[in-house]
């Protein structure tokens, strides 16, 4: 359930960003450095009807190197798509599930699964076509009605509660999935494969985190470049952060960790990988990678690149976007989000930034009744050239996607790519082993963004 505040409390005013087209654009790019609303968990949720088209903007992202941390943006893009546009792209209906939260492939099958909230997974069956060249053109999709995984009486399901991710291991031999457990735990377990079927009897759990508070429970789930595990976590929840844990690394809420659940130490059912910024315990958890986040809904790498792209939600009034390049051997490495003496790039209720500390590539506020920013993906599949290197994303209270493009001469792209989810309430994206995307409803519905 998305947190409400009064209107006040709302202020579209704030100084340190250019408006254009109703978006609020973050001033300098990163440096070095629901049943009712899953992704949502904003301060306030304006009212105003989902859609419509809000223009496009363009800033210039300043080539400032930053603190020491893994996330320069002077990293210069690949090339890819001239500008952010929908033109030739329609979005297809390809399945439904009941409020789904997640959609991700396993390697070495063109399978889908599919998380839902309420604790079940399913599979959806691809069949492909080819051309005479190999390529993939086309394909059909069937979703398998008895849920592959049934955990629904072992979470805690309703508001931002639930089945909130799903991951399988590099080489698709386990399955990892994210829920919050009756007492409200943000909860990872993991399972084996047996082929193609889900072993319910090999379930052991990874990490357990004490969450009193209904909201903020974070829920993503992903290997990245390096294969290991990282874990999005909320900063436990209630508006501001009242328990300080956002600027707290000693804390496993707030932040993005990275574990390897092959290796087991210390008593722990996972390993510290090598790389970790606090791995010795000193100055932090020896789990946490990036921290200084309020909610990670949503966090994805780029394919093509390795870099992170984290999109947090924010409290009262903007939502960002983080860009962390794919430097020195892991993206986001120590950097500190900021939260919660930022939102976005405004200081959070007159705070002193925190020495360091990593503005977004991109922020927008509320004034249009946006709510809760969904993260995406870069697309990098094949069937849609014009969309090569943007990154797709979208508000939980709207209904349109919407592009964000790094240009080679330095400034950052919005748009809007006029594709409309009937049902708007988008939860969360997807990623198929081809590159292609899909856009998850929490109306139930599942589409793939094809060529026209």
């Amino acid at each position: 359930m998305t947190d409400r505040a009064p209107a006040d409390e709302t202020d579209p005013t704030r100084p340190w960003t250019r408006r254009r087209g109703g978006r609020r654009l973050a001033a300098a790019a990163a440096v070095a450095g629901a049943s009712v609303v899953l992704a949502a968990c904003g301060g306030s949720s304006p009212s105003g009807s989902p859609g419509g088209t809000r223009g496009t903007a363009t800033i210039t992202a300043p080539a400032d190197p930053g603190p020491a941390a893994d996330v320069s943006t002077t990293v210069p893009p690949l090339e890819g798509a001239p500008a952010v546009s929908g033109e030739g792209i329609k979005l297809e209906k390809v399945a439904e599930a009941t409020s789904p939260t997640a959609i991700v492939p396993r390697s070495g099958t063109p399978t889908l699964y599919i998380a839902q909230q309420d604790g079940r997974i399913k599979q959806i069956t691809v069949q492909q076509q080819f051309d005479n060249d190999g390529n993939v053109r086309g394909a059909t999709y069937r979703t398998d009605n008895s849920p592959l995984l049934d955990i629904s009486r072992s979470i805690s399901s309703g508001g931002e509660r639930g089945l909130l991710g799903l991951a399988f291991s590099s080489d698709g031999r386990k399955l990892y999935v994210d829920y919050t457990d009756p007492e409200g735990r943000l909860t990872v377990d993991e399972y084996k494969m047996n082929d193609d079927r889900i072993d319910t009897g090999s379930r052991r759990n990874i990490i357990s985190v004490e969450h009193e508070r209904g909201n903020h429970n974070g829920g993503q789930l992903g290997f990245g470049p390096d294969g290991f595990l990282y874990i999005g976590m909320g900063d436990g929840g209630g508006a501001g952060d009242p328990d300080a844990n956002g600027q707290n690394p000693g804390t496993l809420l707030g932040t993005v960790l990275r574990v390897d659940p092959e290796g087991q130490t210390d008593g722990r059912p996972y390993s510290i990988p090598p790389g970790n910024p606090f791995a010795d315990g000193q100055a932090g958890a020896p789990e946490v990678w990036t921290w200084g986040l309020r909610n990670p809904w949503r966090f994805s790498w780029d394919r093509a690149t390795k870099d992170l792209w984290i999109a947090d939600v924010g409290q009262n009034t903007y939502e960002e976007i983080n860009f962390l390049a794919y430097e020195n051997g892991g993206a986001g490495r120590g950097a500190n989000m900021g939260w919660s003496l930022m939102e976005g790039t405004h200081p959070y209720e007159g705070a002193t930034p925190p020495e360091g500390d990593v503005l977004p590539i991109f922020d927008y506020d509320r004034v249009n009744g946006e709510c809760s920013v969904t993260g995406g993906y870069v697309y990098r599949g094949t069937r849609i050239p014009n969309l090569t290197g943007v990154y797709l994303y979208a508000d939980y209270c709207k209904d349109d996607v919407r592009g964000l493009l790094r240009k080679p001469d330095g400034t950052v792209e919005e748009a809007s790519l006029g594709l409309v989810v009937p049902g708007g309430s988008i939860t969360s994206f997807g990623q198929d082993n081809d590159g292609e995307l899909f856009v998850l409803s929490q109306a139930g519905g599942i589409f793939k963004l094809s060529p026209v």
